[in-house]
């Protein structure tokens, strides 16, 4: 763990999905995501068409899997700049 430059609990959680459940590409983008600035973004003057585009991602176990559902339709539609502006998401922080 110490060789990752990570936060420790980012560093367990990464060794933990590739030898015990096997999921070690989600929990890479997850780990990644929440090594970078929000993927979510949120202007005050349309925070109501950027709540509602949000909920397009939203997943019943958490935040989480909610980034990880935003970044797999982020892949799917081709990394596309202006599929993120249209969807309120942060194309940097992404990609």
């Amino acid at each position: 763990m110490a060789e990752f430059p990570l936060d420790p609990m980012l560093s367990k959680t990464l060794i933990a999905a590739s030898t015990q459940y096997f999921c070690v590409n989600e929990v890479l983008s997850i780990v990644s995501m929440l090594s970078v600035p929000n993927i979510f973004h949120r202007p005050k003057d349309q925070q109501a068409d950027a709540d509602h585009s949000k909920k397009k991602f939203i997943h019943q176990d958490g935040d989480h899997l909610t980034m990880l559902n935003a970044y797999n339709a982020f892949m799917s539609k081709g990394m596309n700049n202006d599929w993120c502006w249209d969807n309120y998401l942060n194309y940097r922080a992404l990609k």
